[in-house]
């Protein structure tokens, strides 16, 4: 085994860090795990075929899940996806930062040196220009961005925490697959407001599920619920049944009628 596969630091500021907040909670656990694999320059093989099995072998995940959560946290600043020569490699950013490594147990990698970091799209393509039109100004509370962020806005059963809220949106939403997907996690969470009668006190303020959307993209809400039983009770072929003379009784009143 290689030296340096078996145990990386885990600085405390991962769980305050705003990148990783944004990240989806599969993504949140995969860039975590990456960690203890980097060599000291803190690369590591990319291919997800790779990750499946020596990173997540007891998580059944499948590889294009692994390649989506991998472009997530590429997207996310946190890591630079990269291929050469057909493969692909990972380079954990700020690895100097959070790793302190002896120069006299210091090993060069024997993977490629990444290219400069730039978001990529689903199929792993450059996306320089839409990403510098989204990218989130932290320091700033009016943010451009190329999707419509109120017509979101306008739909969350709670408004509360806007600001904070757009900044993820913008973080987050760079396609319009993103976009996409994000209207439907909205559904499905309201739809599971309603279907749980979730109280008003209990429903996410807008700066926190906006963290997290992408943990409502697969949500299935409830099926039809029964129908209350005073309803059914109006079900008239449920009824017990009337005798000869209450039947010729309603028939007569039928006919005056």
């Amino acid at each position: 085994m290689a030296r340096g596969r078996e145990g990386r630091m885990l600085n405390q500021n991962i769980s305050r860090s705003i990148k990783v907040a944004m990240l989806s909670l599969q993504s949140k656990l995969l860039y975590t795990w990456l960690i203890p694999y980097g060599d000291d320059e803190g690369r590591l093989e990319g291919e997800p075929q790779h990750i499946k099995w020596t990173v997540t072998p007891q998580m059944n995940w499948s590889f294009d899940l692994i390649s989506k959560l991998l472009l997530e946290i590429h997207n996310s600043e946190l890591i630079i996806w990269y291929k050469d020569n057909l493969k692909y490699y990972i380079q954990i950013m700020d690895w100097d930062e959070n790793q302190y490594i002896r120069s006299d147990r210091f090993r060069k990698s024997q993977f490629p040196i990444p290219p400069k970091w730039q978001p990529l799209t689903d199929d792993c393509q450059p996306l320089t220009a839409q990403y510098k039109l989204n990218k989130v100004k932290l320091n700033k509370v009016n943010i451009t961005a190329s999707f419509d962020f109120s017509k979101i806005w306008e739909r969350y059963p709670k408004k509360l925490g806007k600001t904070k809220a757009e900044k993820s949106f913008i973080a987050t939403v760079l396609t319009e697959k993103d976009y996409s997907d994000l209207s439907t996690a909205l559904h499905n969470y309201c739809q599971y407001v309603k279907d749980n009668a979730i109280e008003d006190k209990y429903i996410k303020h807008g700066s926190t599920w906006f963290n997290c959307w992408r943990d409502w993209i697969d949500y299935k809400p409830k099926t039809q619920t029964a129908m209350p039983p005073i309803y059914k009770a109006q079900d008239h072929s449920d009824s017990v049944p009337m005798s000869k003379e209450v039947k010729e009784m309603v028939a007569q009143i039928g006919r005056k009628l």
